[in-house]
């Protein structure tokens, strides 16, 4: 998910990366400027960045009726297929990372026969699949959603087999710190404390690559949709208020399954000034609505898949 083709790796460092030098983000929109406006909050509330850039309810009743109505819901199949397959991306590269630290003059084939295959029937339990959210028990692993995990966890074991041996080529006298961050250059859920933007002091981002100052997200939702980039921005913000550097790119993967295969599609964006101020706006009008105890109504149209849809009718 998390390794570009030379020709993405291109268009990143001289398309984008150019471009967001070019258009410089506005000083006040900085994530270090998190104690002054705009980005200074007047709210008590402490949201997630789903909470803010999940718009997938027109009228935001989801978060009003999770944060103030405090009601319950029973994940669907969509939520748990997503959490599941989010769940084992980060596992093996986190597992990888293990293997590699160990034994960093592995080959590829000892690499694979170390990370065999996964067991997620067995292994899902100890990840809380089993648990019940919001007291309420969560859908079964469907045979479907296994089916897709141990394709993903096949694809990128093969992936991160090759990356072994081509960076073995070019790097034959590198050291084992050097040598993982080399074959894996992503930190998979980095944890952040969003305390200074009036988020939730436990936010994890899917994937952040160094080298390229990118924030990725993984989407498992079949449909391309705007709002998407609010959490990239919001994650993006978190960390420079945290470290203070700039954090210019985003990258939404799209993992589809079609045909026994899985299809990447990446979406890069330069985190703009637009997609700042869309993400301040989205947290001050949730968070107003969260403090003042606004309920927004049912909006015209309802999705698919929504928890709350029960409730909400």
């Amino acid at each position: 998910m998390y390794f570009l083709s030379p020709e993405e790796h291109k268009y990143v460092t001289y398309k984008l990366l150019m471009d967001a030098r070019r258009d410089e983000v506005h000083p006040e929109l900085r994530g270090w400027n998190w104690a002054h406006p705009p980005l200074v909050t007047i709210y008590r509330s402490r949201l997630g960045i789903s909470d803010i850039a999940s718009l997938y309810c027109p009228s935001g009743r989801d978060v009003y009726l999770k944060k103030v109505g405090r009601v319950g819901f029973k994940a669907n199949e969509a939520m748990v297929e997503g959490l599941l397959l989010h769940r084992i991306i980060s596992e093996i590269f986190t597992r990888a990372k293990a293997i590699v630290y160990e034994n960093f003059s592995l080959t590829s084939n000892d690499f694979v026969q170390q990370i065999r295959d996964i067991n997620i029937e067995k292994e899902s339990s100890s990840w809380g699949f089993d648990l019940k959210e919001n007291g309420k028990s969560r859908p079964p692993l469907s045979p479907a959603m296994i089916a897709k995990g141990k394709m993903l966890w096949e694809f990128e074991r093969t992936r991160i087999a090759y990356r072994i041996d081509d960076i073995r080529s070019r790097y034959p006298y590198c050291q084992a710190d050097s040598f993982v961050f080399l074959v894996l250059p992503v930190v998979v859920e980095q944890r952040l404390d969003g305390t200074f933007l009036g988020l939730s002091q436990n936010l994890a981002v899917d994937g952040y690559i160094f080298s390229l100052g990118m924030v990725v997200d993984l989407k498992f939702d079949p449909i391309e949709r705007e709002f998407h980039k609010l959490a990239t921005t919001g994650y993006a913000m978190v960390m420079e208020s945290l470290y203070e550097f700039p954090v210019d790119i985003g990258c939404i993967v799209y993992v589809k399954f079609k045909d026994n295969q899985i299809r990447l599609k990446r979406e890069f964006h330069h985190i703009s000034d637009e997609l700042r101020q869309w993400f301040i706006e989205e947290r001050d009008k949730k968070m107003r609505m969260m403090e003042d105890e606004i309920d927004p109504g049912k909006p015209a149209e309802c999705y698919d898949i929504c928890p709350y849809l029960e409730t909400c009718s």
